[in-house]
């Protein structure tokens, strides 16, 4: 039995006998109007074809609304079908008052069936339906004999041309079968196969037109009728006058009138002080815009950006928002986000030359998020959509500019197709560009197994935290933390401090080194500190020794601290900042008792038990031992004993009953001994630095 594919031109020839399941064979998959076998010699074949019906019945489209005079705004509403019967919807569109005398054009778009091929899916579906508006650009390709389409076998199969938006439809419905006659009369039930021809002549004199209307303040409707259709796809059958095709339709009535949004804007304070750039301090706002109509209950509406921007300095200059909060900044370059996100759209008119999205955009702060409306769009960096689930994703890249103030009141998902930039400007130390930096990011960077990230242009550096436990280290007269290198992690954690460790600075001008990071999620940054606006990381311990003979020691915590409004640190012993590619005490500082931190920076808050002060931190990035953590802030004098370091030996006399405890400098246990009061022992031990309850002995 020769056995053909889909198309009807590749055979397979298939022997049917004892090895197929009692001389059966199972052939699925067809998907075409008919099944094509040919019999090699002599022989009887009995089978069963199952087949699956056409099903014009679509799930859900999109009832779109847009201005022809100004197209960038665009209304959208869902029609979701509830059954399979002949039914449709109501849709009310409320434009603003300045689309007045503008035309707008109704289309129907974004057809969605849960039956689609693969060619709608790209690859991935088991079904078959190729349903498609009638009057697309696909059915139209059929030209006059529509349902013929078994004369255009390369069209029927094809997936290019447009299936699912449609701009024209019926202006009257179609009579499919008399069954509404019958339900008084008694007689046959007879069907009527959908054509163009058949449409346009009677009864049901039917034609295709465009769906537009003039805005005004009056209400204007339309009732019209949108058709779909199922399509066989191979069309191997040979048959010349058998409708290839099923029909539905949808009965759409379109309302159509302007109302009045009145935007309003309030402001919310962000930081009420900040440091950016060259030390000024000023406070930084939040806005939001939203805009409802007169209607009980209210709908949120649309206005034009001019209208928006124009309304928010109209705030400013007042010096009340529409709320009638005083607290207002005192210009648009103290914005740091823009919500547009609870209106139902925005839109450009063409008639305003300051009123676009990248005209506002250049007047706020540096770092100003803009997010705006389901289905909106603005061609500038950025810019975040709310997405119909309610998140929000950037519209184009985000790029971050350095010591300037940053915050985001949302979680935005930057796709695989867009980046997020951030290039820290150049700090400059006595010999040139810094080759480490502190840093705190509000977005995921991807890092190896060594704690690198590497930009897409190649370039890299390492990512580093402080040391847990025993995180300093005494080297001379200079102490050290250690910051190995992340482990067990692929990417960081957002709004978190880290320390940067720089092979090679940047080559471009004014700038240190750059983070890029394809694909990746910003957090908000709501959860800082509201007393100071910071954002603190895990802590770290480590004991600080007196280089001096008296050997005292303290234990220092050190919690990391960022920034991203910039902090103006007072001269105390708590704080250490970087500077000069090491950790400084601010208690140091000889000028004006401030050192300014940056945003996207940041510092170390201390807390200390013991009398030993640090002034500086020298950075070893790695992992290291620490000095013993069994160190204590205590002089020799105040031990109750007495300890003398002989050759190869320690001796210890007690006033008092004491428990001993000797290590290596290092922090391995040498012994742990009692020595009662008025007792001398006597210890033997190799040469080298050793630790006696938190005193450092040299034994030669």
């Amino acid at each position: 039995m020769k056995l053909y594919d889909k198309t009807g031109t590749t055979a397979e020839s298939v022997t049917v006998d004892s090895d197929h399941a009692s001389g059966s064979l199972y052939v699925a998959g067809m998907n075409n109007d008919a099944v094509k076998i040919g019999v090699i010699g002599t022989g009887l074949i009995q089978g069963t074809l199952t087949l699956q019906a056409l099903d014009p019945y679509l799930d859900h489209m999109s009832v779109v609304c847009q201005d022809e005079v100004q197209t960038t705004i665009r209304l959208s509403q869902t029609f979701t079908a509830s059954d399979f019967s002949v039914s449709g919807g109501s849709f009310y569109f409320y434009l603003p008052q300045d689309c007045a005398g503008h035309h707008v054009a109704i289309t129907f778009e974004d057809l969605q069936s849960k039956y689609f091929d693969e060619t709608y899916t790209g690859g991935s579906s088991d079904h078959t339906s190729r349903i498609n508006f009638v009057k697309s650009d696909h059915y139209n390709a059929f030209g006059a004999s529509n349902n013929k389409i078994y004369n255009d076998v390369d069209e029927a199969a094809n997936a290019a041309k447009e299936r699912l938006k449609v701009g024209t439809v019926g202006t009257a419905a179609f009579k499919f079968n008399n069954a509404a006659d019958l339900q008084n009369s008694n007689g046959i039930l007879t069907e009527y196969p959908y054509s163009l021809e058949n449409y346009a002549a009677a009864p049901n004199n039917g034609s295709f037109t465009d769906m537009g209307f003039t805005v005004s303040a009056a209400d204007q409707s339309m009732l019209r009728y949108v058709f779909t259709t199922d399509e066989t796809r191979y069309n191997i059958a040979p048959t010349t006058a058998v409708q290839h095709r099923a029909y539905a339709y949808y009965e759409m009535d379109v309302h159509v009138q302007t109302s009045t949004y009145e935007p309003k804007v309030a402001f919310t304070k962000i930081y009420d002080q900040t440091l950016y750039g060259t030390g000024q301090t000023d406070a930084f706002y939040g806005a939001k815009v939203t805009a409802y109509d007169d209607n009980t209950p209210p709908k949120a509406g649309y206005s034009s950006t001019a209208v928006i921007f124009q309304k928010i300095a109209e705030a400013i200059t007042r010096g009340s928002d529409d709320f009638g909060n005083t607290d207002v900044p005192s210009g648009a370059d103290k914005l740091l986000y823009l919500d547009l996100s609870e209106m139902a759209g925005i839109y450009q008119t063409t008639d305003d030359q300051h009123g676009s999205m990248e005209d506002f955009s250049a007047t706020n702060a540096a770092n100003c998020i803009i997010f705006i409306p389901v289905g909106a769009s603005a061609p500038n960096n950025n810019v975040c959509f709310k997405t119909e689930s309610g998140t929000y994703m950037a519209a184009h890249d985000i790029v971050l500019t350095d010591k300037q103030p940053f915050y985001t009141p949302y979680d935005i998902l930057v796709p695989a197709a867009n980046k997020i930039t951030y290039k820290r400007g150049v700090t400059k130390d006595k010999y040139g560009k810094v080759q480490n930096a502190s840093l705190i990011l509000p977005f995921i960077v991807t890092v190896d197994e060594d704690g690198t990230h590497t930009n897409p242009d190649g370039t890299s550096f390492t990512l580093h935290t402080m040391q847990a436990n025993n995180a300093l280290k005494l080297d001379g007269e200079s102490t050290y933390a250690y910051f190995p290198n992340l482990a067990n992690v692929t990417v960081t954690t957002a709004n978190t401090p880290y320390m940067v460790k720089l092979e090679e600075n940047s080559t471009e001008d004014g700038i240190s080194f750059v983070v890029e990071q394809p694909g990746s999620t910003i957090y908000a940054t709501t959860d800082m500190n509201s007393s100071d606006y910071t954002f603190a990381g895990a802590a770290s311990t480590g004991v600080a020794v007196d280089a001096s003979e008296a050997q005292e020691a303290a234990t220092y915590t050190f919690t990391p601290t960022g920034t991203y409004a910039g902090q103006r640190v007072p001269k105390t012993e708590n704080i250490f900042y970087f500077a000069n590619n090491m950790f400084v005490s601010s208690a140091d500082l000889i000028t004006s008792g401030i050192v300014n931190i940056a945003p996207f920076r940041a510092y170390y808050a201390t807390n200390s038990t013991g009398n030993v002060r640090l002034s500086s931190l020298d950075v070893i990035f790695g992992e290291g031992e620490g000095d013993t953590d069994a160190i204590r802030t205590l002089r020799q004098n105040d031990l109750g004993m007495s300890i003398q370091a002989g050759r190869g030996q320690l001796t210890i006399t007690a006033a008092e009953d004491s428990d001993v405890r000797i290590a290596a400098v290092n922090g391995i246990s040498r012994g742990n001994l009692t020595v009662k009061a008025g007792e001398t022992r006597t210890v033997s031990v190799p040469a080298g630095i050793y630790v006696v309850n938190g005193v450092k002995i040299v034994v030669k």
